[in-house]
């Protein structure tokens, strides 16, 4: 279940803001629509940029550079995890 992490900006922050959500996939677009639902009421406009959007998502980005049903390994996710310079893993 996707969540939002701290830290997580209060919207009282983002009144009459324009707001562009971006992330790098919409899978099932779960991600998207808690942080779009979360702007909604509080921003003057929210909009939605992914990479790539799968054709089962809840939610259609604004804004998407391909559409696919296939798997993608990004960089970020498929390399194991950075280790923080001071010992500990990072986050």
């Amino acid at each position: 279940v996707p969540i939002m992490l701290p830290p997580t900006p209060a919207a009282v922050d983002l009144t009459g803001m324009k707001v562009l959500i971006a992330d790098d996939v919409a899978d099932t677009g779960k991600t998207l629509e808690i942080v779009h639902d979360f702007c909604e009421g509080h921003v003057a406009e929210a909009r939605t940029a992914v990479i790539f959007e799968k054709p089962w998502t809840v939610i259609n980005a604004d804004y998407v550079y391909k559409k696919t049903d296939r798997w993608i390994d990004f960089p970020w996710s498929s390399q194991p995890p950075l280790v923080d310079r001071r010992g500990g893993q990072a986050h």
